[in-house]
Parts: C-alpha cells; structure tokens; sequence
C-alpha cells in the first residue's frame, strides 16, 4: 500500500472512531435531556387534555368574575389538597 493510501486509512480510521466517540457524547446529551424535560412533557399531554381545557375555561371565567385576590386565596387552599385528591384519584381508578 502506498503512503498516501496508508495515510488516508489512518485519518479515516481516526474520524470514524471520532465519529463514534461523539455519537456517544450525544446520546448522553439527549439522555440527560430526556430526564430534565420528562415533567414539560407530561405537562403538555396533560394540557391538551379536555379536562385541562375545561378547567382553564373555569379559570378564566373566574378572574373576569372574581376579584383577582380571592381567586388566589382560593387556589392557595386548593393546592394544598392537591396530593390528597390525588392519591384519591388513584385510589379509585385501580383494577381489580
């Protein structure tokens, strides 16, 4: 094999093998990502949902109602039973 055969085998070998060292790099990139972006995810399945669109309509007719303090008193107290009705919800969605 000539020399400048040997030579473009070698700078071949080299991007290939810089080529898989990246496509690693990557992967762990987009993993890490995946990881961090998982609660932005549920949030917009969650959203486009009918009860979600349902409840921001509630929402909104309340703050043209209401007065913008009580509506947040009112959520203030809601929230904390969130995880309670929560753990309700899965209480009674499970299958026997």
């Amino acid at each position: 094999m000539s020399s400048r055969a040997e030579l473009l085998a070698d700078r071949r070998r080299a991007l290939l093998e810089r080529s898989a060292r990246l496509r690693a790099d990557i992967g762990a990139d987009a993993a890490a990502l995946e990881t961090r972006f998982a609660v932005l995810d549920r949030l917009v399945v969650v959203s486009r949902s009918g009860w979600a669109r349902t409840l921001l309509t509630g929402v909104t007719a309340l703050l043209m109602v209401t007065r913008t303090r009580r509506l947040i008193g009112l959520a203030s107290r809601l929230l904390v039973l969130y995880p309670l009705i929560r753990r309700g919800m899965r209480l009674f969605n499970r299958q026997p």
